[in-house]
C-alpha cells in the first residue's frame, strides 16, 4: 500500500465523501478509489483547488446535517409535522448504520481523542486499519531517523488503555516498528510494580501522556534515593505525547529520574527528551527531539513556550492561517476565512491557526481541517539531525508549535483572566507546579458570587514527602522552605493572593486544593488528561 498519496486524490476522494459533501450518504468504494488514483492529475490545479476547500472543524464532523430519506427506516423519526427533522452528526450517523453498502464501517480503525470535558461521552474518529497501519510505520522510520528509538532500548509504556483508547497499541507498535522492545505497563499497573520493572528489565526508555510520566516520577521521589527499586533507575530517555514538557517539568524530571548532571534544554539531568505529535483525527505525523542540534534560535525560543517538530511534507500539508484578532474562534464558522493566497506556509513565517490536509488518509480524508493549534512551519536548519540522508533532508520542515489556541479567558468576580497568561504564571519556575487546574462554579457563601478552586501539583520534596492539604483563602499554613530551591507553600499562596485579587472579603470565595498526583486532578474520561479550566457554571472545560 502506499505511504502517501497526491494531493489531487485526496480532494478527489473528498468530493464524494459525506465528511465534506452532505448530499452524499456513504463514503467511497475502495474500487472507486482505486479508480482515481490511476486517474493522472494536475498538481498544481489540485494546490487552487485546496485554497478554495472550504475549513474543516471538529464540530463540522460531529454536527453537519444530513438530508433525511424516508425510504430507510433507520433514519426516519415518527411522523409529526410539527417538529422538524432532526440533524445527525456525521459520525455518529455513518457509525451507527449498519447497511452493507457503508463503507465506513469496513475495514476500519476506531480511535477516540483523549481530550474532553471529563463528563462528555468520547469523540470517536474511524480511519482505514491499513492506511493507519502504514502510518505508524511511516512515523517509526521518523523516530529512528532521529535517535528517538534504538534497536538497543527498552521501554516502558505508561500510555493509558481500554475504555476504548487506543494510545498503548499505537506506541507501542510505532516504538516496536523503530527497533524497540517495549514493555507496556498501561496507566492502571500500580508505580511499585512499575518501578520493579525498569530496575528488573534494565528500562532506558520511559514513555507515556505528560500526566502519567510526571505521576511516575512523583511517585519515585517519595522514596528515598537509598531505596533499592530506586536504585538501579537507568533512564536515558523520555518520551511523551499529549504535550511537550515545559523545562521545569524536564528539570524536575531529570533530578528525579536522571543523574542530575547537565542543564542543556532537551538534555535536563542527563536525559534526552522527545515528544510525539498525534491526535485521533490525524494520527501520528510529527516528532521532537527538544535538545536538537543546529538548533538555533529554538533553543532560547523553547523558553517561550514553544517545541519544535519535525515532519515530513509528503504525509501532511501544513497551512497557517491569519489569526482573527490574534486567536481562533470558538465556534465553527467563527473564523473569517481568508483566501488562499492570505494563507502562508513561507519560510519563516509568523504563528498562526494550523490547517491540516493528511497525505495519508484516503478512505476517510482529512482536508483544511483546523486542530486548535497554533504554530509557524520553517526550513530544517541545515545542522540539525546530521544522520539525516540528503535526499530525506528536502522533504522535512519544522513545525514550530506554540500549544494550544489559548483565546479562552473566564470571569470571576468582576475580573477577565485569560488562560495564556494564566499558563505563564504557573510555569513561574520557583514555584514548582507540574500540574494546575481552575475550577469555578456558583457560589453557596454569597449568592450572586462564584467560587474558585485552584487544584495544584507541586514538585515532590524529598525530604518531606505528602505534605499536602487544602487551604481556603482565609488559612495560610506555615510550611518550612523545601530544599529543593522552590518556594515554600506559606509564599506560594502570597503570590496566589495577587494572581487571583484576594481580599478579606474575597477570601471566602477561594480555595486551593495541593494534591500528591494526577488522580487529585478532574480528568478527561479517555485519555485522563489533566483539564486545566473547568467552567461548572456552563460545563465548559478547555485542556
Amino acid at each position: 500500500m502506499d505511504s502517501f498519496f497526491s494531493l489531487s486524490t485526496v480532494l478527489s476522494v473528498a468530493r464524494q465523501h459525506p465528511f465534506y459533501n452532505p448530499t452524499v450518504r456513504y463514503p467511497p468504494t475502495p474500487e472507486y478509489i482505486s479508480s482515481l488514483q490511476k486517474a493522472s492529475k494536475d498538481e498544481q490545479d489540485a494546490e487552487i483547488q485546496l485554497s478554495q476547500q472550504p475549513l474543516l472543524h471538529k464540530e463540522n464532523l460531529y454536527q453537519v446535517p444530513f438530508p433525511l430519506n424516508p425510504n430507510i427506516p433507520p433514519f426516519q423519526p415518527k411522523a409529526n409535522p410539527h417538529i422538524p427533522p432532526p440533524s445527525y452528526k456525521t459520525i455518529f450517523r455513518l457509525t451507527s448504520d449498519t447497511h452493507p453498502t457503508n463503507t465506513f464501517r469496513h475495514s476500519s480503525y476506531v480511535s477516540i481523542t483523549g481530550g474532553g470535558s471529563g463528563k462528555s461521552l468520547p469523540l470517536l474518529f474511524v480511519t482505514s486499519s491499513s492506511e493507519n497501519t502504514t502510518q505508524r510505520l511511516t512515523i517509526a522510520l521518523l523516530m529512528e531517523s532521529i535517535a528517538m528509538v534504538a534497536p538497543t532500548d527498552w521501554v516502558l509504556n505508561l500510555h493509558p488503555s481500554g475504555f476504548l483508547y487506543r494510545a498503548l497499541d499505537l506506541s507501542t507498535q510505532m516504538f516496536e516498528a523503530a527497533g524497540a522492545s517495549v514493555l507496556n505497563a498501561g496507566h492502571l499497573m500500580p508505580h511499585n510494580k512499575s518501578l520493579q520493572a525498569c530496575e528488573k528489565y534494565r528500562i532506558n526508555v520511559l514513555t507515556g501522556d505528560a500526566a502519567h510520566v510526571l505521576n511516575f516520577a512523583h511517585f519515585v521521589a517519595s522514596l528515598s534515593r537509598e531505596h533499592p527499586d530506586r536504585v538501579g533507575l537507568r533512564i536515558e530517555k523520555v518520551v511523551t505525547t499529549s504535550e511537550p514538557l515545559t523545562r521545569a517539568k524536564r528539570r524536575y524530571l531529570g533530578k528525579v529520574l536522571g543523574n542530575g548532571e547537565g542543564d542543556q534544554v532537551g538534555r535536563e539531568g542527563g536525559l534526552r527528551f522527545f515528544s510525539l505529535l498525534a491526535a485521533a483525527e490525524t494520527g501520528p505525523w510529527a516528532v521532537a527531539d527538544i535538545g536538537m542540534e543546529g538548533k538555533g534560535e529554538a533553543a532560547e525560543g523553547e523558553e517561550e513556550g514553544w517545541t519544535d517538530f519535525l515532519f515530513d511534507t509528503r504525509a501532511m500539508r501544513v497551512e497557517v492561517l491569519k489569526l482573527k484578532a490574534g486567536s481562533l474562534p470558538e465556534k465553527a464558522g467563527e473564523m473569517e476565512e481568508p483566501p488562499g493566497k492570505e494563507a502562508w506556509e513561507e519560510e519563516g513565517s509568523k504563528a498562526g491557526a494550523l490547517v491540516l490536509t493528511s497525505l495519508q488518509r484516503l478512505k476517510n480524508p482529512l482536508v483544511r481541517y483546523v486542530n486548535g493549534d497554533v504554530g509557524s512551519v520553517h526550513p530544517l536548519p541545515e545542522n540539525a539531525f546530521p544522520g539525516l540522508e540528503p535526499g530525506a533532508r528536502q522533504l522535512l520542515k519544522i513545525l514550530r508549535l506554540h500549544g494550544r489556541d489559548q483565546r479562552f479567558s473566564f470571569k470571576w468576580l468582576s475580573e477577565y483572566y485569560e488562560l495564556d497568561k494564566m499558563e505563564q504564571v504557573f510555569k513561574t519556575e520557583e514555584w514548582g507546579i507540574l500540574f494546575w487546574q481552575i475550577i469555578v462554579s456558583h457560589g453557596t457563601k454569597w449568592e450572586g458570587n462564584d467560587f474558585l478552586e485552584l487544584r495544584l501539583m507541586r514538585q515532590q520534596d524529598e525530604e518531606e514527602p505528602g505534605l499536602r492539604n487544602v487551604v481556603s483563602g482565609q488559612e495560610i499554613q506555615d510550611v518550612k522552605e523545601q530544599g529543593t530551591g522552590i518556594i515554600s507553600r506559606e509564599k506560594l499562596l502570597l503570590n496566589l493572593r495577587d494572581v487571583f485579587y484576594l481580599t478579606e472579603l474575597t477570601d471566602n470565595l477561594f480555595r486551593c486544593v495541593f494534591v500528591d498526583d494526577v488522580s487529585g486532578f478532574v480528568q478527561s474520561e479517555t485519555g485522563t488528561k489533566v483539564i486545566k479550566f473547568i467552567d461548572r457554571r456552563s460545563t465548559k472545560a478547555k485542556l
